[in-house]
């Protein structure tokens, strides 16, 4: 087992393959995967009722959503990202982020899942271990979690947060 802080599943044909973290996480059989092509998030599509809401799907650039200046170690990665669906009291966010080449630190002042949708990611954890996310793959990062992200090209990945604080851009 792993001293690893975050786990990771991998797509397969039949199944998800997943290290887990500091004993206890069990998973069942099930393949994760990406929907079909993504298009514009459309207005009229959105809706929030009493237990669903929904969100047009999205393409294209996303808006700036930038990287802390003093956390980015190599190279001018651009950051973009959107917030698609929110719980009433914006603790539980869902949404898409990406980014281009670069070397950065990044601080989880959430819980975040993740899966990524395009590209690739290596992520290392402060004096731990590292993980390459690839397009299909699938991640948990903890609430207080230190890393250093590295992007060759890009990435871009749907997430889910659930912040300690209302999430606000």
């Amino acid at each position: 087992m792993s001293s690893s802080s975050f786990w990771t599943g991998r797509k397969c044909p039949d199944r998800l393959f997943a290290s887990a973290v500091d004993g206890g996480l069990t998973l069942t059989s099930g393949t994760i995967h990406a929907s079909g092509p993504l298009q514009q998030q459309d207005e009229d599509r959105m809706m929030t009722g009493l237990a669903i809401q929904t969100a047009g799907a999205y393409v294209g650039e996303l808006p700036d959503m930038p990287i802390e200046p003093s956390w980015i170690i190599e190279g001018a990665p651009t950051a973009r990202g959107t917030v698609l669906v929110q719980s009433a009291d914006k603790l539980l966010s869902s949404g898409l982020w990406s980014c281009t080449a670069g070397r950065f630190r990044w601080e989880f002042s959430w819980d975040e899942f993740v899966h990524v949708l395009e590209g690739e990611a290596t992520i290392t954890e402060e004096g731990g271990e590292s993980y390459t996310l690839r397009a299909g793959d699938t991640a948990h990062f903890p609430l207080g979690l230190s890393t250093q992200w590295h992007v060759p090209e890009y990435v871009r990945k749907a997430f889910t947060l659930r912040t300690p604080e209302p999430f606000e851009l």
